[in-house]
């Protein structure tokens, strides 16, 4: 199943050939090197991570570990190209929005790394994370939505006001 897997992606890529061209070659020598390496530890790593307990207890498993690297860098290399597409305004707002939806505290990470070397980002990357921390409450309301109606309805006045306020 996973060789005839393969064979369809292998054939899929050679026939976006032209596109995929047109866009590797609109990145730098940088911008390829973190596309290489994401893939690397997305596609190739995970895959060969055993999903199992190890130590006491069974208590450490490497793959959801992995999964959390994986959401990491994936935000950070998205939130780049939300920043190279949209700007310096608007980048973080964005890459909050959409990282927010998975981890606001993952989002909140890579934002404080880049404001600590640069002063002059330092409140765009703060509306960046408080627009992650917002959208944390919808993400719960979702869930909630999804999960248990009950809960829905009495969480919807409280986390929709705190998504607001925020």
């Amino acid at each position: 199943m996973r060789a005839a897997s393969s064979a369809v992606v292998a054939t899929l890529l050679l026939g976006f050939r032209p596109l995929l061209h047109g866009w590797v070659s609109k990145l730098d020598q940088r911008e390829l090197e973190a596309t290489l390496k994401l893939l690397l530890i997305s596609v190739v790593m995970l895959s060969v991570l055993p999903d199992q307990g190890y130590g006491p207890w069974q208590m450490f498993n490497p793959y959801p570990v992995w999964w959390l690297v994986v959401l990491i860098a994936g935000i950070s290399y998205l939130g780049y190209f939300a920043i190279k597409i949209t700007g310096h305004r608007l980048g973080p707002v964005v890459t909050g929005a959409f990282g927010g939806l998975v981890s606001s505290t993952a989002v909140a990470i890579n934002p404080a790394r880049i404001a600590k070397h640069d002063d002059t980002l330092r409140n765009t990357l703060a509306t960046g994370t408080l627009t992650a921390c917002a959208t944390m409450f919808a993400r719960t309301l979702l869930l909630a939505f999804i999960m248990n109606s009950a809960l829905f309805r009495q969480l919807l006045v409280s986390l929709s006001a705190m998504s607001a306020f925020t």
